[in-house]
């Protein structure tokens, strides 16, 4: 049996910041176009305190008060840990 090789990232970004990081951007096309399976988690939208990175800057005077939901962008609705059973069933074997 041939399976193909996986690769999962795992991106442990700080609640809704928005720093996006290039290596991924990079990395993860060209390992597909090798043939290599590739997923990518990441925690960016799961919620871990009350406050998070950007509304942080909010407070501080450094932008403007928004709201994530007027632009589309929501918390995920499960259990980070719930989440973390998905990377533990795509391991490789």
């Amino acid at each position: 049996m041939t399976s193909r090789f996986k690769v999962l990232f795992i991106y442990p970004n700080t609640e809704m910041a928005t720093l996006v990081p290039i290596n991924l951007s990079l990395l993860a096309p060209c390992l597909k176009e090798a043939g290599l399976d590739v997923e990518l988690f990441d925690t960016t939208y799961y919620k871990w305190e009350d406050i998070n990175f950007e509304q942080k800057k909010v407070e501080l005077l450094q932008f403007k008060p928004f709201r994530y939901e007027e632009k589309g962008v929501h918390y995920k609705e499960t259990n980070l840990f719930v989440s973390g059973n998905w990377v533990n069933s795509n391991r490789p074997e």
